[in-house]
């Protein structure tokens, strides 16, 4: 498994492929998040449904560039140049509650 490396992040960022999976991807996701129950934690359920609202909301899929970007960066694959179906899902539940914005305050 390996962290990819700037170059290898901006490949995959350019990638048409790796784009559409993580469009699809970031839909069932947001489709889990929006159906997930209530915790103790308020501010980081309502930060995660909203963002899964606006991914489904979204026609233009305008959030599919920061969600490429962020797993391209943090995503830890096989192969790099080649992430499958489960190492991008891995990767949208890891990046999820930071891209909705959720602070260690709202976790506190």
């Amino acid at each position: 498994m390996a962290i990819p490396n700037l170059a290898q992040a901006q490949a995959l960022i350019a990638s048409g492929p790796f784009r559409t999976n993580v469009q699809l991807l970031a839909v069932k996701a947001a489709v889990n998040v929006a159906g997930e129950a209530a915790t103790t934690k308020p501010n980081v359920d309502a930060k995660r449904s909203n963002l899964a609202t606006s991914v489904l909301s979204d026609r233009s899929a305008g959030y599919v560039g920061p969600f490429a970007q962020a797993i391209a960066l943090t995503g830890n694959f096989v192969d790099v140049a080649a992430p499958t179906e489960a190492e991008i899902t891995t990767s949208l539940g890891g990046i999820w509650s930071a891209m909705a914005g959720v602070s260690p305050a709202d976790k506190a």
